[in-house]
Formats: structure tokens, C-alpha cells, sequence
């Protein structure tokens, strides 16, 4: 019985996270933002937790943003945009710009505040952990978590949508 309180403990905690996917993610994110004051939001590709990106990560915060996209008061940043803000970020962290000059994510493209988050594949599944964060300042405004289906990738490298597990 020793062994098993720490199984049913990690359990119990498991199913309030899968149910319903990356919807109440999103919706725990843009409460975060309504409540904090914030408009303007970019969401960052997620990053794979002890492994390489496969692509997932920029699927899973494709599927965040589209998910957000119907909060009200909520305005997100464009893709393509965000692209040209990591290129800065990268190019900023090569030491090629002043430390005054470098570019902070979300500044470049007047973001109030960014997505973040990671995700761990756990066979067809990934645990994904995001959190709300204030450019100005770093302090984190809402955090979720949620448990999804990712289907294997394909062999043509084309990543199926995340599915939400059912209850």
C-alpha cells in the first residue's frame, strides 16, 4: 500500500488536466491577461522538455493561440511577426548588440505580455505546462497545464493536431 499512495496521488492529480485539452489552457491564460490589464499577446513555441524540437512545440502554440483567439479584449501577435521577434531574440543573444540595445521578447512587437511554456512527450500524450508572463517585468500572470493526445509523427514530418483525452 506504501508503494501505491504515491501511483493514486499522481493520478488523482493527472485528471483534472485532461480534461478538455489545451481549451481550458487558453482560457486560464486569457483570465490571466483580462485580469492583469493585458491586451497584447504573443504566444512562443513551446519547448520540448529533455529532448529536440520535433515541431511540436510550434504546433502546440498554434493551437494555444488559436484557442485564445476568441477571448474577448485579447489581441494576438501574428505569426509571421513573432518570427522576425525570435530572429532578433537570437541575434541579440550572439553579443552582436549592445546589452542596452539587445531586444527583449515581445518589446519588438509591442506585446504586453508572451506565452511560454513546455511540453513532455509521454508516449501519445504530452503534458503541457504554459504561463502568461509580463514583458516589462518577467512576473508571471497565470499559469495552466493540460494533458493531450499528440498522435506519432508521420513520416512525412507532418504533425497531427493535438486532440484533448477524454475524462
Amino acid at each position: 500500500m506504501k508503494n501505491l499512495t504515491p501511483l493514486l496521488f499522481a493520478a488523482f492529480v493527472a485528471v483534472p488536466a485532461s480534461a478538455g485539452g489545451l481549451a481550458p489552457l487558453a482560457r486560464e491564460l486569457g483570465r490571466g491577461a483580462a485580469k492583469a490589464g493585458v491586451s497584447r499577446v504573443a504566444v512562443l513555441p513551446f519547448k520540448a522538455v529533455g529532448g529536440e524540437e520535433d515541431g511540436r512545440g510550434r504546433l502546440l502554440a498554434e493551437e494555444v493561440l488559436g484557442r485564445m483567439e476568441g477571448t474577448r479584449g485579447l489581441h494576438l501577435l501574428e505569426r509571421s511577426a513573432l518570427d522576425e521577434v525570435l530572429g532578433e531574440i537570437v541575434l541579440g543573444q550572439t553579443g552582436a548588440l549592445e546589452e542596452l540595445g539587445a531586444p527583449r521578447p515581445g518589446r519588438l512587437a509591442s506585446a504586453q505580455a508572451v506565452v511560454t511554456g513546455v511540453y513532455a512527450a509521454l508516449g501519445g500524450k504530452a503534458e503541457v505546462h504554459a504561463r502568461l508572463v509580463r514583458v516589462e517585468d518577467g512576473f508571471v500572470l497565470a499559469s495552466a497545464r493540460a494533458l493531450v493526445r499528440i498522435a506519432p509523427l508521420a513520416a512525412s514530418g507532418v504533425i497531427p493536431s493535438p486532440m484533448p483525452i477524454a475524462a
